[in-house]
């Protein structure tokens, strides 16, 4: 008679202890994979959005600089981002000088300030492709509000960054005027004087209170406008032989404005030179912000 061979194989608990170990470790992956996904679309979903509510600051911050005392906010739902407030990131100098033909006639240096900006953190799962615009424009020097005076950009630096910037000055031709010089002493009446005039507008971004997490309310707060009068005279040789001179506004080497200006006016026979003023006016906003 044959014997009967035993064939040794894994028992049906064994089996299913390691059937049960690889599913679960399959669906731990899963689960784990998911949740990243959910991670980044969620960061990249808050980031998106606070694209949006910085575009909507900078209009607001622009809205209140033109009158005092005058506030507006905006809300961030933030979970993992939030905004901060970066003192003195970039140096602003302006220049202006009056000129016929290539030389400088007349020059003054009519601004040197160091300048703020607001910017937003995302989350460590959030990304940018590089630096890009979203608002407004990054030359110094704007003209007769050709662009906002805000920018607002995107950057990627150990992390993505939205920014809102105002290192720059919007310039205003505002046209020929009568400027008052005072009262005569003889007449009584008042003394006029034809002049050009333009107005150079510069927001200055202030602290103030930082505090709270999670649902910020940031505030920007028109805390005090300053004006600032500069007179630039016109050059020797403007008058009927040579009608218009040029004014240069400079800040930086990547920043130059020049503006033809009328130098004469007619008073009969005679002809008189029109000097220029420059009007500067300064907004401080305060910016703060509180969670809630």
């Amino acid at each position: 008679m044959r014997k009967i061979r035993k064939e040794k194989g894994l028992s049906e608990i064994v089996t299913s202890v390691i059937l049960t170990g690889i599913m679960l470790s399959i669906a731990l992956i899963a689960m784990g994979f998911a949740n990243n996904m959910f991670a980044i679309q969620s960061e990249s979903t808050e980031f998106d959005q606070a694209k949006n509510i910085m575009t909507n600051l900078a209009e607001v911050i622009e809205h209140v600089s033109t009158k005092q005392g005058s506030s507006g906010y905006v809300k961030f739902n933030s979970r993992t981002g939030g905004p901060s407030f970066v003192r003195d990131a970039k140096t602003l100098t302006l220049s202006v000088e009056t000129l016929s033909g290539t030389l400088p006639y007349d020059s003054i240096n009519l601004l040197s300030v160091q300048c703020s900006q607001l910017k937003y953190r995302g989350g460590s799962l959030a990304s940018a492709a590089g630096k890009y615009l979203i608002r407004g424009t990054e030359v110094p020097i704007l003209f007769n509000n050709n662009a906002s005076m805000g920018c607002v950009y995107v950057e990627q630096s150990d992390g993505a960054w939205i920014v809102i910037d105002y290192s720059r000055v919007n310039v205003l031709n505002l046209g020929t005027f009568n400027f008052s010089k005072g009262i005569s002493a003889t007449t009584g009446l008042p003394i006029f004087e034809l002049v050009n005039i333009l107005q150079v507008n510069y927001i200055n971004l202030l602290p103030g209170t930082f505090s709270g997490s999670g649902n910020i309310y940031v505030v920007a707060k028109c805390r005090s406008l300053e004006t600032s009068y500069y007179r630039m005279s016109a050059p020797a040789d403007a008058g009927p032989l040579n009608p218009t001179y040029r004014v240069r506004f400079s800040a930086g080497p990547n920043g130059f404005l020049e503006i033809s200006l009328p130098s004469f006016y007619s008073n009969g026979t005679h002809y008189l030179p029109r000097d220029t003023i420059i009007m500067l006016v300064q907004s401080n906003v305060e910016i703060s912000y509180f969670g809630g």
